[in-house]
């Protein structure tokens, strides 16, 4: 048994129990309600929700016209069939037209059930169909609104789809890099050897990172940082290159089912029919023209289409005696001599147009004598318009004067406007065939860019709150991208960095057409933290307001920043110390050398001349410590010759110690032999200093 919650619109009780009783019997659980006013029905329909509406035409105050535009009112999408005993052929295809879905005679209630089970598949398939629309329009938006720019390529590298932000950025339009080649944007500066790279990385497989000078098309050089990655499909073999590229200079009717229409006069019933099973324009056009012929008894009936270019109607098709006659037949939808027959009038004023006799008819003169060889004595014309629009003419010939009278003009205008409905119908479907394969592509596209791209992608609500979370999220973070979804952005982010990215939000809400972004510290999943770059904008057609946010992880090119600063912060100091270190030991050789003259003239004053040697000793002593400086500063020229390790650590030690800071110990311990090495005295020096600056810098 299948569960059936059934809204009956019906005054009698005892027929919603037949209907009710036929369902059952067709195998259906019927949970259902009956309802004969539109208060009641209001009612039901907010009070819970229905499966579908099986609805009487007519009931004393209330109608199935009534009901059908209750539902309307509703917003909902139901299966609204008619079933009734008293309704007209007419009648049922105009409600058809307005929004019913079938409707059923009272004495065939064995098609009801499989009306309710096609219809009610078919609403799921539309509700299954929006839902899916909906998801790729929020990729879509997504990407559109992603504040980096994006390109997508063949495996020829020819460009299929670039992004809003690519045309901010580089100044061209979808239009003009469509086919073509990124090479376009080099600029002549970057090496070859980088494109080789990127080439070769990408087309093995792997994702190539780096950084491109290119050129926007007003021939402006700009810096960029591209991810290219492949595009691969569930087989795994690549079909697409995707580039996420940040600038870092300073960053598709619901199925429309034509109207089964029942006979009011064979011929429309025929057409009708024809529309109902006609999948194919050309036919369905060609087998109208033939039925009117064949049953409503016309000499030939054509249809002829406007050629907008050149204002011809130009024959699409045919039927009866005389097809030959359209071959020498020039009609045209402007004011000039072959525009003002019948049928050029017609599809120019929108209106039908009648020759009741063509011997007669002055509107016929142009073309009467030919008209009258094949045995047409009488014609009319009517418009055929698609969504208000006159696209075409319906024109029929009777072999008799007089052979279309009032009755069958009416019907004549209507089947014109069917055949219009039904031409807009094919249309449409064909348009909805065609935007359906190119949401599918967009779709591919959209989640394949989501899925490959190498940085995290976030959409965040103002609170904090996560609503999607790429999967790159897990290389980086090390937790599964659907842990994060509902839950709070700051609690993985560090306290510290909370107001900076609460205050960059708060600005992305203030200029929601300029991006920003933030550096913060996020939480690992084994505890610690990885610095994060990001770089958000609003997102809009959210419903809510919410950022898209691109984040990427930059723990380690920070750390090698840091590194490089105190590198470049050491060697300063060397230069410094090397300078002062090299003026200085001129003035020592200056003082030991008048030392040494002074104390060679005091031989004979041993008293004075201690005091003198005391000097020099102490220039000697100082002259030791600026190659000591000359050392660290790699200034010295190098004097290979043999050396005691133990007296290169014990001249070093001073020196070691206030290198390294008071609270640090230094402990030095001394073998007892010599160690003696051939070496340059100042770069043993130099390495005992390296040795022990990296070790003070090692400690906690």
């Amino acid at each position: 048994m299948t569960d059936l919650r059934l809204l009956v619109v019906e005054d009698s009780e005892d027929d919603a129990t037949l209907l009710v009783r036929e369902l059952r019997r067709a195998g259906h659980d019927v949970d259902f309600e009956r309802v004969q006013t539109a208060a009641a029905m209001r009612d039901a329909l907010r009070a819970r929700s229905w499966d579908a509406i099986v609805s009487d035409y007519k009931m004393p105050g209330f109608s199935g016209e009534d009901a059908l535009e209750i539902l309307k009112e509703a917003g909902l999408d139901l299966p609204f069939i008619l079933v009734s005993g008293t309704i007209g052929e007419e009648k049922a295809v105009a409600l058809m037209k307005a929004g019913a879905h079938d409707y059923i005679l009272k004495g065939n209630l064995l098609r009801l059930a499989p009306a309710l089970d096609r219809e009610i598949e078919q609403a799921a398939h539309r509700r299954a169909r929006a839902a899916a629309e909906a998801e790729a329009r929020k990729l879509s938006r997504a990407v559109e609104q992603s504040p980096v720019s994006v390109v997508i390529t063949d495996l020829a590298g020819a460009i299929e789809y670039v992004n809003p932000q690519f045309t901010a950025l580089t100044g061209y339009t979808p239009e003009e890099v469509r086919g073509k080649n990124p090479r376009i944007l080099k600029s002549g500066t970057t090496p070859p050897e980088v494109y080789r790279e990127l080439w070769e990385t990408i087309t093995s497989g792997r994702v190539w990172t780096g950084e491109l000078q290119n050129r926007k098309k007003s021939g402006e050089s700009f810096w960029e940082r591209a991810t290219i990655s492949p595009v691969q499909d569930e087989a795994g073999l690549t079909t697409h290159f995707l580039a996420v590229k940040e600038d870092i200079t300073d960053r598709k009717r619901a199925d429309v089912e034509i109207l089964r229409l029942n006979r009011l006069l064979r011929t429309i019933s025929d057409v009708n029919q024809l529309i109902v099973h006609g999948v194919d324009r050309d036919a369905l056009l060609a087998h109208a023209c033939r039925i009117l012929v064949e049953v409503g008894g016309f000499r030939m009936a054509w249809i002829g289409l406007v050629d907008p270019k050149t204002s011809r109607v130009v024959p699409a098709a045919h039927a009866g005696e005389g097809k030959e006659y359209l071959d020498g037949v020039m009609v045209r939808t402007d004011d000039t001599p072959e525009g003002r027959g019948p049928m050029g009038v017609a599809i120019r004023t929108g209106r039908h147009v009648v020759a009741a006799d063509i011997a007669e008819d002055p509107a016929s003169a142009l073309w009467r004598d030919r008209q009258l060889a094949f045995g047409f004595r009488s014609a009319g014309a009517f418009p055929i318009a698609v969504r208000g629009a006159v696209v075409g003419g319906l024109k029929v010939y009777g072999g008799e004067p007089f052979a279309i009278g009032e009755e069958d003009i009416a019907l004549l205008d209507e089947l014109a406007s069917d055949l219009g409905y039904a031409i807009g119908a094919l249309d449409e479907r064909n348009e909805r065939l065609a935007a359906e394969e190119a949401l599918a592509k967009r779709e591919f596209y959209y989640r394949s860019l989501i899925e490959n791209a190498q940085d995290v992608i976030t959409i965040v609500d103002v609170a904090g709150t996560m609503s999607f979370q790429s999967p790159a999220a897990e290389r980086i973070t090390g937790r599964p991208a659907a842990e994060f979804l509902g839950k709070n952005v700051f609690d993985f982010i560090h306290p510290e960095d909370i107001g900076a990215v609460q205050e960059s939000l708060r600005r992305a809400v203030e200029s929601p057409e300029e991006s920003r972004t933030a550096v913060f510290r996020f939480r690992h999943a084994d505890g610690s933290w990885r610095t994060m770059e990001g770089i958000g904008k609003l997102f809009l057609g959210g419903g809510s307001t919410q950022f898209v946010v691109n984040s990427r992880d930059v723990t380690e090119s920070r750390s090698v920043e840091e590194q490089l600063r105190q590198a470049q912060k050491m060697e300063a100091v060397g230069r410094l110390a090397g300078g002062v270190a090299h003026d200085f030991n001129n003035l020592l050789t200056v003082i030991g050398g008048y030392g040494e003259l002074l104390a060679s003239s005091l031989a004979d004053d041993p008293e004075r001349r201690e005091s003198v040697d005391e000097i020099v000793k102490a220039a000697g002593r100082a002259a030791a410590l600026t190659r000591q400086l000359l050392a660290f500063s790699r200034r010295q020229v190098l004097e290979m010759r043999v050396l005691d390790l133990r007296s290169v650590v014990d001249e070093s030690e001073k020196m070691l110690r206030r290198l390294i800071g008071e609270d640090v110990e230094l402990v030095v311990s001394r073998p007892e032999t010599p160690a003696m090495v051939k070496a340059d005295g100042g770069q043993i020096e130099q390495v005992l200093m390296n040795l022990a600056v990296n070790a003070r810098d090692a400690m906690p």
